[in-house]
């Protein structure tokens, strides 16, 4: 499948987010129950370098950021 490379065709589900894969980031952070913080998380994994002018390692990062952050709740007991 080729990759649309302009948001505005569909800014609901944009092409990087676009797999030959039947599942996407909503309906896994749906099936596993997963948080904001953990959603987030995933949907920049899922991402990773697909999206024009965003290199893999930022999404990474900012993936790390969310997951940090979920374990500093977690760990001060603090409901998301």
């Amino acid at each position: 499948m080729e990759k649309e490379k302009s948001c505005e065709v569909n800014p609901i589900k944009p092409y990087y987010y676009k797999t030959e894969s039947v599942y996407e980031p909503w309906k896994i952070i749906d099936a596993y129950g997963l948080d904001f913080y953990l959603g987030n998380a995933l949907k920049y994994i899922l991402r990773a370098g697909n999206k024009d002018g965003n290199p893999a390692d930022q999404d990474l990062e900012k993936a790390i950021e969310y997951i940090n952050h979920a374990i500093e709740k977690k760990r001060m007991s603090i409901p998301f």
